[in-house]
């Protein structure tokens, strides 16, 4: 899927999406319960931080802090550690993950989660300036 030539209504699924509660900690609750190990290096961020394949699981991505997974975009789940919060990670995992991803019919995501996938979809358009060039 291409950012660019979508809009944020049809990126987002404006007519098709269901916003749910954030869990209190989707990092940890998932990753408790997910084997996924971080592929192949997509991109190196800066400051200890890249994003990975996850094996077999194409445009399903994992944020790595030196080494160690901290975050993830899996489905429509992004979701990085309460230590890694605030730093705009998710944008990167988005505009990386949706590359190797057909646009859903519908999304289900939280107010947080709109939220970033809206950051990633303007940052792509170059509408907001990229926090991790």
């Amino acid at each position: 899927m291409e950012l660019t030539s979508l809009t944020l209504d049809e990126f987002l699924c404006s007519d098709h999406a269901e916003i749910i509660p954030a869990p209190a900690d989707s990092f940890q609750d998932t990753q408790s319960g997910h084997a996924a190990m971080p592929g192949p290096l997509i991109r190196t961020l800066g400051q200890g931080y890249s994003i990975h394949e996850i094996i077999n699981q194409p445009g399903d991505v994992i944020l790595c802090f030196e080494g160690s997974p901290v975050g993830f975009y899996m489905g429509d789940l992004v979701a990085v550690d309460a230590k890694h919060q605030g730093r705009s990670l998710s944008v990167p995992m988005v505009i990386e993950g949706v590359r190797h991803r057909a646009l859903p019919a519908k999304r289900t995501m939280s107010v947080q989660g709109r939220s970033a996938f809206t950051k990633a979809w303007r940052v792509a358009n170059g509408l907001d300036p990229d926090p991790w060039p």
